[in-house]
């Protein structure tokens, strides 16, 4: 859905970071489409795996353990 932040250093592709465990591609909130989003992953995670009835967002600020992108898909 085009939500991810881009690297304008390389053609526009996904920025790619480092989190805890893992890749981590970043949600651009400011995105149009954002909201759209979040409320369809989580519709799928719900309706999929586990029901609940509210969400603890951790580390849901950008944080990045390389400086800038990683590398790029």
């Amino acid at each position: 859905m085009n939500v991810f932040l881009k690297n304008s250093n390389d053609g526009g592709k996904t920025l790619i970071g480092k989190g805890w465990a893992n890749d981590v591609a970043f949600p651009d909130f400011f995105a149009p489409n954002a909201r759209k989003w979040w409320h369809e992953e989580l519709y799928l995670f719900q309706n999929n795996s586990v029901h609940f009835d509210g969400l603890w967002l951790d580390m849901n600020e950008a944080s990045n353990f390389c400086n800038g992108a990683c590398y790029e898909r």
